[in-house]
């Protein structure tokens, strides 16, 4: 079908999880072929082709003997349509504040105020993300009791969000809101083996997943003046604190084995028993990093 209107307002909230622009959309489409004879069959499903909202799914392999499943899976997240801009460089892990403003503000809180109402007078803009995730799997009957399986996927994670800045000296004195670069990749693997023998099933079961983190600090330059609080003993040249800086989420690992064995209990009141082993590691290394990326300041019991 197609989607069209003269509609000029396109709500944040309502784009959300869905692509609704105008043009040619693909709903969904499937396709099923299979060959009794033979045992083999494939299946593939998909929807909102060239959409931010597309997903594809196949499947094909052999009855009772092995099977592949391939996905691709595509989904956009709005935060916001009114986002009204401070700063270039927006996605990134440096935001710079558009020409008009001053780092650091000046001498008057009045005329920085003038300054920052004349840069929002522009078009507002949207933030949000898209999330493309893509994996494959493969299972595989090792035997009329053992069956084994192997996945591997994909997330990737890109765009910008809302983020609070409450920055400034004691207790804050200048709160902003500016946009937190996301530009995450996660990879996960499982692999496994699975025993059905009568009375008794065991199943083994391996997994991680490994987070990136492409963009590792955010540092903003700030729109108004922030003196120095007590205890500061050098300062910039301007006297000021000119730019902010904040680490984002750390780059993580986690691993996990669990190993699983149950009998049935037929003849006592059709009861079971199981037991479980699981180990697990999470796993993150970050530095810790000043408020700031300005040289030559030095605070009481703080080094930078």
């Amino acid at each position: 079908g197609v989607i069209s209107g003269d509609a000029d307002e396109e709500n944040a909230r309502f784009r959300m999880y869905q692509d609704i622009d105008q043009g040619a959309y693909v709903n969904n489409f499937s396709l099923q072929m299979r060959n009794p004879e033979r045992g083999y069959s494939v299946d593939l499903v998909g929807g909102g082709a060239g959409r931010h909202d597309q997903y594809y799914g196949l499947q094909f392999g052999r009855y009772n003997d092995w099977k592949v499943k391939v996905f691709f899976s595509e989904t956009p997240h709005v935060f916001s349509d009114r986002y009204k801009s401070l700063w270039s460089g927006i996605g990134t892990g440096y935001l710079t504040l558009v020409p008009g403003l001053t780092p650091g503000g000046t001498a008057s809180i009045p005329a920085d105020n003038a300054s920052v109402s004349t840069a929002t007078a522009k078009e507002p803009i949207t933030l949000g993300l898209t999330r493309k995730k893509s994996g494959i799997r493969l299972d595989l009957n090792l035997s009329k009791t053992w069956k084994g399986y192997v996945g591997y996927s994909l997330e990737k994670q890109k765009g910008a969000r809302p983020f609070g800045a409450v920055w400034g000296n004691n207790p804050g004195t200048a709160p902003v809101e500016i946009a937190e670069p996301i530009d995450y990749l996660t990879h996960e693997m499982l692999a496994g083996l699975q025993r059905v023998d009568g009375p008794n099933a065991f199943n083994v079961r391996l997994s991680a997943s490994l987070f990136h983190n492409n963009v590792g600090t955010l540092t903003f330059q700030e729109p108004y003046r922030i003196n120095p609080a007590a205890g500061t003993t050098t300062v910039p040249a301007t006297g000021a604190f000119t730019q902010g800086r904040f680490d984002l989420t750390p780059n993580n690992q986690a691993y996990n084995a669990r190993a699983e064995y149950t009998r049935s209990l037929p003849d006592f009141y059709k009861g079971y028993v199981s037991a479980v082993v699981s180990m697990g590691t999470w796993r993150q290394d970050d530095d810790l990093i000043p408020f700031t990326s300005l040289p030559n300041i030095s605070l009481a019991n703080v080094t930078l």
